[in-house]
């Protein structure tokens, strides 16, 4: 056993957008779990709940720093954290200084769960997100020493699930992760065994059995088998939502079925995946809204600007340059009064309005605020 599990109960002494050209859609996982979302704070992060208390005192060591979105030419800043400080299963990775005399040479990590108990003692092996209870290790070479840095995979008590190190690993999703070899990709399941016998181009996580993998420049969907479900001739095809997979045809974006019908018989000028029921698409140069699984205009939207997608019930609209959140019945719910704001995640987002960022609940209610001018 490589890691210490541990029942210690404090450490105060010790979260993929792809810019389409009118709006951005941020395709992640669900990271932001168990209603808990970190906070900056004296630059030491923290965590607060759906109420906006503070859950974790704001004393981590966890790794963050000030990003930007660009939307239209403008700028939005934000506190950037990597994905495992975000809670998955109730399991968040902290980072400590490791010192000698007072001296720092480096860091080390651990991970705690949402009460703030160490589950994992810091070490100098970095976890990843926890899914299954099993997480991507990455092994970090401290100053003087001549170990090889790489990746691997273990579970919560430390088993390692495979003896080779790779370049680059994914976090396990579908009772997988994505592995790098000789410069193509490939799959490892959760006892460490490599899955297919050849390698792919480029290649998607694993969604309820199925994923989206290239070869010969061109993308299809197999099943854990490696059978191809779709074969590979597409430009772009994404995995299947609510019964559909997205493709992109180098002009146009469009939904098929199994069969690999077009089975709205129409296609868009952009769209995203389905989400909760609604895809959100840009029907012309100006038009954009959401379509239902039947295809039909789902609302309608007068004057939208920009659209995301629907998560925990709400969907991010732009009207009149200003963002607000509609519910699934297309009814604004959180008024569109924000400069910018992204997608629900688990309960949280992030808006902006003037120099303050605030993160948001469902009920539109502000828990925390940030002035990036006034904290410089």
């Amino acid at each position: 056993m490589l890691y210490k599990s541990t029942d210690k109960s404090s450490i105060f002494n010790i979260i993929e957008f792809q810019v389409i050209s009118f709006f951005i859609f941020f395709t992640v996982y669900n990271v932001h779990s168990e209603n808990l979302y970190p906070i900056v704070q004296k630059n030491r992060v923290g965590y607060i709940n759906r109420e906006g208390k503070i859950i974790i005192r704001p004393k981590l060591e966890t790794k963050f720093k000030k990003s930007y979105y660009k939307y239209e030419g403008k700028f939005f800043p934000f506190y950037d954290l990597p994905i495992n400080a975000y809670f998955s299963e109730g399991k968040a990775v902290y980072r400590k200084s490791w010192r000698v005399l007072f001296i720092k040479f480096g860091y080390e990590f651990g991970v705690i769960d949402t009460l703030n108990k160490i589950l994992i003692e810091p070490q100098e092996a970095e976890f990843g997100q926890f899914h299954n209870n099993l997480s991507k290790v990455k092994t970090i070479r401290k100053p003087f020493e001549f170990s090889i840095e790489g990746y691997s995979f273990a579970d919560l008590s430390g088993n390692i699930k495979s003896d080779q190190l790779f370049t680059y690993v994914s976090d396990y999703s579908d009772g997988s992760a994505i592995v790098l070899i000789d410069n193509k990709y490939n799959y490892i399941d959760t006892l460490g065994n490599i899955m297919f016998d050849f390698n792919f181009e480029d290649v998607s996580l694993f969604q309820n059995g199925l994923a989206a993998v290239r070869i010969d420049s061109l993308w299809g969907i197999i099943d854990k088998s490696g059978k191809f479900v779709i074969p590979p001739k597409y430009l772009q095809i994404w995995n299947k939502s609510n019964g559909f997979y997205r493709i992109y045809d180098g002009k146009n974006y469009s939904f098929i079925n199994e069969s690999e019908t077009n089975i709205f018989k129409k296609s868009f000028f952009s769209a995203n995946d389905f989400s909760e029921g609604y895809a959100a698409v840009k029907f012309s140069e100006l038009e954009y809204g959401f379509i239902d699984t039947l295809g039909q205009v789902a609302f309608n939207l007068n004057k939208c600007n920009g659209v995301g997608n629907f998560q925990n019930g709400l969907a991010r609209v732009q009207i009149d340059s200003k963002w607000g959140y509609i519910n699934l019945k297309g009814e604004f719910v959180i008024k569109p009064i924000y400069d910018y704001a992204i997608n629900f995640t688990d309960g949280f987002a992030l808006v902006w309005q003037g120099e303050n960022v605030f993160i948001i609940n469902t009920d539109g209610k502000h828990i925390w605020e940030y002035n990036f001018r006034r904290n410089k």
